[in-house]
């Protein structure tokens, strides 16, 4: 570093911004300091220089400080350190406008229910750059006309990884008011420009599998709630500008409870998009409650599309206990396919028949999630699911007999009001509690839920003992009393995680991290009562991929899927099911129901999820031996698709469509059918060698070309074939590439070696 005299001393370490005795730390660059922080009273020109003597940012007349950081470039400005440009290798993504924009906004609330929003500009502000982290302060944050504040708030910059363009930001909010810290917005990343050809970007967000709108006309505005695994299952929102993406993603390792924003506008000939995180402090409704983010929120532009923001983001969350530590061992996983089984519908006999006839065709290991096996009606009187529907255990008994995992419906979050229980057991008292938005509220409410049904139900704490000995109860008394081999738990993965503000519960009230501390503790208490039960949930909440033996997908279907869940949580999460009905096989040859097979069998996931006797009809031959034979070959690669990582999916052309009644060669006619193949490539779990999958869910026959352009298979070879047969291989090397005509509702598997 060099010596320069006059500048403030960079080889100290950070200075600790402390709440209430904690402090915001940094994996490598803190400790305690000396010295005061660089502000704006240094003359207009003055250099700061970072540890190589290089100077790092100036002033000019105009007050507009800029940082540079490993190929991010943050231009702010003075005094309030609003941020005018974030640039990545010379190129602009977002802009705050001639007066800049506020990087954090603080939602502050009184006693009599006032809401007053601070940002930078109610402040003093300061900023230095340190030991490679650019440290942004402001002093005294309050607003005079209604005495909110004062807040003190930090905000630190660093590179992280290897790759230009990516930054972890964190913030620190300080609150030294009489008031309540209600919610915290940061970052804002305000106006980011879509390309020449808006229509061409895309937005990419993790709803169900993930999915990716294309085109800016094509664009919705988010402002989603998480943890919620029905429409925003990770921590990760992006945006694909040409050939390079910006990803937004929360390396939150206790997923507190926050909303990811996405706004698009245009006005005149402009258009823009803001992005936001909103976190929500412990403490909500007291007095003098901080927030302290002791994670990164990961601002990143990097070469690319959703898929390497996927990776970007499994190379931190694939490490976090709740997605590779179970906390009791999970059961065995045999089952390749999913009946959905209404016990009203038909007659027990009737039912046990038809699954035994299934079973006999399919030829290998299915499992029933049974439905309105209670007498009370659905979502109706929960929790009260006993006593059982006369002849239920007999049913379950026969299809266990006849080598399906039996598995019935309960609710594991939801308590009716107007069930004989919910007085009888004092119920209301662990229910979880919202607030309107004031300091020392008088009165809290009972979140309430509808579904069709008519009847009111009520979200329960997940970390009360009460909430979790019931379900823990009803978990045994169905192994046990019924002979089932396991449980689906519904909604837990599912709906988002409620704001509690009950201060009997024995956690944080308002926001933070008990959503999933309870569901976790209650999980493992489940599996101590009952070790070998076989546990599901609805939708797949990262949270949840750990503890659960399967992660429900029923929701997630039509046009703009993405496998952005299985990028980043293949051979973790254990993912089934797609719900269909019988207009799905009868409609249209069926191709509905082919194509979200097709599309569970290439993404890993286990088939079905329907009333599969539908498929015994003589009409639906085709469709039945087309969902075996997958079945069949799922089970021979269920090493891969357990326990094995998803990899960038190949490039497939469809080059032909052949009408098999009349063996054309002719052009390829975009009217006949829908256009589709599914394709995937897994990297098998040793790490040596790679699977190629492919579907045709088409009634027509279709001629293909693979490319493979993962670059774990630069070198790799294309094998002779497992199922089906190809036509023409590349040359070896890079990519590896083939040709294949696939039948119809043809399947082929390629290894890669």
């Amino acid at each position: 570093m060099k010596d320069t005299p006059d500048r403030p001393n960079q080889s100290r370490l950070i200075d600790l911004f402390v709440i209430e005795g904690f402090a915001l730390s940094s994996m490598n660059s803190i400790g305690m300091a000396g010295g005061q922080p660089w502000q704006s009273k240094y003359p207009p020109g003055y250099p700061i220089y970072n540890d190589q003597g290089d100077a790092i940012m100036n002033t000019n007349p105009a007050q507009v400080l800029t940082f540079e950081m490993h190929g991010t470039t943050l231009r702010l400005l003075l005094p309030s350190l609003n941020l005018l440009t974030l640039e990545v290798e010379g190129e602009t993504w977002f802009s705050g406008g001639e007066i800049g924009h506020p990087l954090w906004e603080v939602l502050a609330v009184d006693e009599g229910g006032r809401q007053v929003k601070l940002h930078g500009d109610a402040g003093t502000a300061s900023a230095e750059m340190l030991a490679g982290v650019l440290v942004l302060t402001w002093q005294g944050v309050a607003d005079a006309a209604t005495g909110a504040g004062p807040f003190d708030v930090r905000v630190e910059v660093r590179p992280t990884g290897k790759a230009p363009g990516i930054t972890g930001w964190r913030i620190a909010v300080n609150n030294r008011s009489a008031w309540t810290l209600w919610s915290v917005t940061f970052p804002q990343l305000p106006h980011l420009t879509p390309s020449d050809d808006a229509e061409a970007d895309r937005l990419f967000f993790p709803q169900g599998w993930g999915t990716e709108l294309v085109g800016w006309s094509k664009m919705i505005d988010l402002h989603r709630a998480y943890p919620r695994g029905w429409d925003f299952a990770m921590q990760l929102v992006g945006y694909t500008r040409g050939a390079r993406t910006f990803s937004l993603a929360t390396h939150d390792p206790a997923l507190t409870t926050k909303r990811f924003v996405f706004t698009h506008r245009e006005k005149l000939a402009t258009r823009w998009a803001d992005f936001a995180v909103i976190s929500y402090p412990e403490g909500m409704s007291t007095a003098g409650n901080s927030l302290l983010q002791e994670y990164d929120t990961i601002v990143a532009v990097q070469p690319g599309d959703w898929y390497d923001a996927a990776r970007l983001y499994a190379g931190w969350a694939r490490h976090q206990s709740w997605a590779c530590c179970p906390q009791v061992p999970r059961a065995a996983d045999d089952v390749q396919g999913w009946q959905v089984l209404q016990v009203p519908d038909k007659p027990m006999d009737t039912w046990a028949a038809d699954m035994e006839r299934l079973a006999e065709h399919v030829g290998v290991r299915l499992g029933i999630q049974y439905y309105n096996w209670h007498v009370v009606p659905f979502d109706t009187s929960y929790p009260d699911y006993f006593p059982p529907r006369e002849g239920f255990k007999g049913l379950a008994t026969r299809t266990q007999r006849a080598g399906y995992l039996t598995m019935p419906y309960i609710n594991g979050r939801l308590w009716d009001i107007n069930a004989p229980s919910w007085p009888a057991r004092g119920a209301e008292r662990y229910a979880a509690k919202g607030s309107s938005l004031r300091l020392n509220p008088l009165t809290l409410f009972n979140y309430r839920e509808e579904y069709g049904s008519g009847q009111q139900l009520s979200p329960m704490c997940p970390t009360t003992a009460f909430w979790q000995d019931t379900v823990i109860d009803l978990c045994t008394r169905i192994v046990n009393e019924l002979g089932c081999d396991g449980v689906y738990i519904d909604q837990i993965a599912a709906e988002g995680a409620m704001l509690c503000f009950d201060r009997t519960h024995e956690h944080p009230i308002g926001g933070g991290s008990f959503w999933l501390e309870g569901y976790r503790e209650m999980l493992r208490r489940i599996r101590e009562a009952v070790p070998s039960a076989y546990l599901t949930t609805e939708c797949n909440w990262e949270g949840c991929t750990a503890d659960y033996d399967g992660l429900l997908m029923w929701h997630s279907l039509g046009s703009g899927l993405i496998p952005l869940f299985p990028a980043v949580y293949a051979g973790l999460a254990k993912t089934y099911g797609c719900q269909f009905h019988a207009g799905d096989l009868a409609e249209n040859d069926g191709a509905e129901f082919a194509s979200r097979m097709a599309m569970l069998f290439v993404w890993g996931a286990q088939l079905g999820w329907g009333d599969l006797t539908l498929l015994l009809d003589p009409q639906y031959a085709l469709l039945l031996d087309y969902f075996t034979v997958l079945c069949r070959e799922r089970a021979l690669q269920q090493a891969t698709f357990t326990a094995g990582r998803m990899l960038r999916p190949p490039a497939v052309t469809l080059t032909r469509q052949l009408d098999t009644s009349e063996a054309s060669t002719g052009a390829f006619d975009a009217a006949l059918a829908p256009l589709t193949v599914f394709a995937s490539v897994w990297q098998h779990p040793s790490g040596d060698g790679a699977t190629v999958f492919l579907v045709n869910p088409m009634r027509d026959q279709v001629q293909v070309d693979v490319r493979i352009t993962a670059v774990e298979c630069a070198n790799m070879t294309v094998g002779e074939p497992l199922q089906g047969e190809i036509s023409m291989r590349g040359t070896s090397g890079n990519p590896p590439a083939f040709s294949a005509v696939l039948p119809p509702l043809g399947v082929l598997v390629v290894p890669l070696g």
